[in-house]
């Protein structure tokens, strides 16, 4: 989370099968229960064992400052899911998606639709039943800003995009790739390791009524053939995958794969491989509209070496 910026994060509840055991785990409240990066908000849950059963917890809902998360949790009824219900998920994310998820336009991109999360959606279900806590949480079923101020700028912009070959790099929800074929790009490939967020994205872009193609993998290894714009949206979160990713990048810069990259300022972000080319005011991770904009900006990622200016 940037210096200055409010805590924003969600309130689990998770109810055991035996009477008047209610227990309330809190991520997101303020107070560092566990070390995260900027783009692992504090919405991580836990898969809980109470006595004969298991439960997966629910994202109860966001909140903002450091009180009444509990209380928000309590409002909104949130029921553990049994591991039933969580194989039913996983055996169909398609459906679950189209079930458990709402319909909204995203935020500050009006244009696009998405299926999005919310306090009742059981996303925990979709997640692999083993005793690892540390699931990846569902990046696609939130709005980003890196991806949506690439949208918007693919949006405004169309020349940018249009006629293009599209790769949307870390995809999520599909909204980049989504925005450059609304923009008039010539093809689009999104790109996601998370296979639930391949789904998601091939059902919003049948929601948009653009055609874009999913894959679910790591593209990194080579550059992409028959691609001649990678569009890289908050992929600068994490150490590692920013090492990675600027080394992909490097490969498709060489390849002659122009690169453009839509971020906050994450805590990674190579600021000396970029040129800027546009701001704009976007949300945040899980914002919905009501909190304060996030500056973010679109840049031209240049080779090493080369100066860089404002676009």
């Amino acid at each position: 989370m940037r210096e200055g910026a409010t805590p924003v994060g969600f309130c689990v509840s998770i109810r055991f099968a035996v009477p008047s055991s209610t227990r309330y785990d809190c991520f997101g409240s303020g107070y560092p229960l566990r070390q995260v990066t900027d783009r692992q908000p504090r919405n991580i849950v836990r898969l809980v064992e109470a006595p004969g059963q298991k439960m997966y917890s629910d994202i109860a809902g966001q909140h903002t400052g450091r009180q009444g998360c509990c209380e928000q949790a309590r409002a909104a009824g949130v029921r553990g899911k049994t591991l039933s219900q969580k194989l039913d998920a996983r055996t169909n994310p398609r459906r679950f998606i189209v079930e458990n998820m709402r319909v909204a336009p995203a935020p500050m991109v009006p244009e696009i639709r998405l299926y999005t999360a919310h306090p009742g959606s059981g996303l925990r279900r979709l997640s692999a039943p083993s005793e690892d806590c540390e699931a990846p949480p569902p990046y696609w079923a939130y709005q980003w800003a890196g991806g949506t101020v690439l949208a918007r700028h693919f949006l405004d912009r169309p020349q940018a995009i249009a006629g293009r070959r599209v790769l949307d790099l870390g995809s999520g929800s599909g909204i980049v790739g989504i925005a450059a074929a609304k923009a008039g790009a010539r093809t689009v490939i999104a790109a996601d390791i998370d296979p639930h967020a391949a789904v998601a994205a091939s059902l919003n872009a049948e929601l948009n009524g653009v055609a874009m193609k999913t894959v679910a993998a790591d593209l990194t290894a080579a550059p992409p053939s028959e691609v001649d714009l990678v569009a890289v949206g908050d992929l600068f979160y994490e150490r590692g995958l920013a090492i990675r990713v600027t080394a992909f990048l490097d490969l498709c810069l060489a390849a002659g794969i122009a690169v453009l990259v839509g971020d906050p300022g994450r805590a990674f972000l190579p600021h000396a491989r970029l040129r800027l080319v546009a701001e704009y005011p976007v949300p945040d991770f899980g914002d919905n509209g009501g909190a304060a904009m996030k500056r973010s900006a679109v840049f031209s990622f240049e080779p090493k070496g080369k100066t860089v200016a404002s676009g």
